[in-house]
């Protein structure tokens, strides 16, 4: 009977044995599947960051009529897009008459004329660089309810 139990013994050591070679193998594989999975989302979020300052997307936000949402991703990004395609430099143009009409409006209400000129002077300037999205001002302006002054 002690030989049985000694057999038993040793064969739930071998089976215990086993069980751990098998559970290290698949925490070795789970390990490595984790590493190029985390290196894969790495380089999509690297993508993405490149790709999103393309001048298509831009004119998606502006034929769509979200001019927020382009005034929003330039302050957001505002470097990078300094450095990005040099067709994205009229939608920074816009970007920044945008936010100039939405100061010049909010300081003429409040009756600060000083700094409502200066919103007017970086209005002009925003103005000036624009050709193509020239037309987008006057969207702009009447949205503001500027059309009228």
């Amino acid at each position: 009977m002690r030989k049985n139990k000694e057999k038993n013994s040793a064969a739930a050591a071998a089976a215990h044995k086993g069980l751990l070679i098998v559970l290290n193998i698949l925490s070795a594989a789970a390990a490595v599947h984790l590493v190029f999975a985390a290196s894969f989302m790495i380089g999509e979020f690297r993508d993405a960051k490149k790709t999103y300052f393309s001048a298509q997307s831009m004119r998606y936000y502006v034929t769509d009529g979200r001019y927020g949402s382009l005034v929003s991703r330039y302050y957001e990004e505002g470097i990078a897009w300094r450095g990005a395609e040099k067709d994205t430099a009229e939608y920074a143009a816009l970007s920044e008459y945008i936010d100039a009409v939405f100061r010049y409006k909010t300081y003429t209400v409040s009756g600060d004329s000083g700094l409502a000129e200066r919103a007017e002077g970086k209005m002009k300037e925003a103005k000036s660089r624009l050709s193509l999205l020239l037309m987008d001002t006057k969207t702009v302006d009447r949205a503001a309810g500027l059309d009228g002054e």
